[in-house]
């Protein structure tokens, strides 16, 4: 599915970052710039031809907590970028994911 599409189908806006995302593939991160950032998912900046796992754990660094750990899985890639969906969200990641982007957009 194109971005362009995805991004039709988007349920909450995202705040654009300059925060970084783990994405980890038999254990082991990769860390990726994290672009955008929602309550349900978020942009990242993927090399070309490093294509995320359809569904895996991301760890997300945000502002002020300790690092969030999801489930995410991913919705589209274009080139250098992807789209993922965050998925089995607890309610406490949840919260955590709210504050901070109530924090990101008043700064």
């Amino acid at each position: 599915m194109s971005p362009e599409t995805q991004e039709d189908r988007r349920h909450e806006d995202r705040l654009t970052t300059a925060l970084v995302a783990r994405v980890f593939r038999n254990g082991r991160p990769t860390t990726y710039p994290l672009l955008e950032l929602s309550r349900t998912g978020a942009r990242l900046a993927t090399p070309v031809g490093d294509e995320l796992p359809m569904v895996f754990w991301v760890e997300l660094d945000l502002p002020g907590e300790l690092p969030v750990r999801v489930r995410a899985r991913t919705m589209w890639c274009d080139g250098p970028t992807s789209g993922i969906r965050f998925v089995d969200v607890e309610e406490l990641e949840g919260f955590l994911l709210s504050e901070s982007l109530d924090a990101l957009g008043r700064a």
